[in-house]
């Protein structure tokens, strides 16, 4: 048996299993991504009472980012745009499907900050993202 036969055999056994590793982490990610907001201070929305927002963070595709990014850097200086709240509260309209001006009519601050939060974090790629399940 040639060494580099075997070798060959555990690499290949471990870029699968890295592989594997990697497919069921970004399956936690992209579920992580969507959810629901629950509303500490419930308010109408085109005439409807909103208690939670369903939102999914992957639906929004590279180019409307691109875009909203864009259209929002013509109006302010944007240097970091996953930091920045407008950004933040812009995707989560487009995420959730409620106009931006709808989403800053919110009358909790908490809310609005969570939503915000949410696209952060999602845009950043950080795992703390245990605000949705609240």
């Amino acid at each position: 048996m040639n060494i580099y036969e075997d070798s060959n055999e555990l690499k290949a056994e471990t870029i699968e299993e890295t592989m594997q590793e990697d497919a069921e982490e970004v399956g936690e990610k992209e579920e992580k991504a969507a959810g629901v907001l629950k509303l500490t201070k419930p308010y109408e929305i085109n005439g409807e009472l909103t208690k939670e927002i369903s939102y999914d963070l992957n639906f929004v595709k590279p180019i409307q980012y691109i875009n909203l990014v864009t259209r929002l850097g013509k109006k302010e200086s944007i240097s970091v745009p996953e930091l920045n709240i407008n950004v933040q509260i812009g995707y989560f309209a487009l995420a959730s499907g409620i106009p931006v001006s709808e989403l800053k009519r919110m009358p909790s601050t908490q809310d609005f900050t969570a939503a915000c939060s949410l696209v952060r974090n999602f845009l950043l790629g950080t795992s703390d993202m245990e605000s949705e399940e609240e």
